[in-house]
């Protein structure tokens, strides 16, 4: 597989607002997001539809994802917050996706043959690829993130 790109960082809250704050304070970040919207995914094979919130961020040279948790998920934390998955786009996602399999990583997230997902590897170690659509869909969201700081006097942030 050809290179892999660092997309964002993702993070697991217990509170959408108090970590939105608590990160905004601590990386200067303006979030985007984070109201609760019903999304439709295949979660250990099965089809399912959950209540989730979403925010997304960017300082112009890390990207962050910020998901409140949601009990009998991926998305679950006993901590206020904590580091939860990277996140990485590949050109061929799908042939990314199939070595990952093949290297022992289970499908948490997404269907066999999709162009992305989330993959478990045994020692826990929890991976989100995608493909084309995905990150040019999570790309609008960090320059929506960029120029929210810009728009409040955060001075000069390139845009990804």
């Amino acid at each position: 597989v050809d290179a892999v790109e660092l997309i964002h960082t993702g993070l697991v809250c217990r509170e959408m607002a108090a970590a939105q704050a608590q990160l905004s304070a601590l990386l200067g970040v303006h979030w985007v997001g984070g109201d609760e919207e019903e999304w439709s995914l295949t979660l250990e094979g099965t089809p399912c539809r959950l209540p989730l919130r979403i925010a997304h961020a960017s300082n112009g040279a890390a990207n962050f994802e910020l998901i409140e948790a949601v009990a009998g998920t991926p998305w679950v934390t006993e901590q206020e917050l904590v580091q939860h998955h990277l996140c990485f786009y590949a050109e061929d996602s799908v042939a990314l996706c199939r070595e990952l399999e093949g290297q022992g990583y289970r499908r948490v997230m997404g269907e066999v043959g999709e162009p992305q997902g989330y993959f478990q590897a045994p020692d826990g170690l929890l991976l989100e690829i995608i493909g084309d659509d995905l990150r040019d869909y999570l790309t609008t969201f960090y320059q929506r993130s960029l120029a929210k700081a810009m728009a409040s006097g955060g001075g000069e942030v390139g845009l990804l």
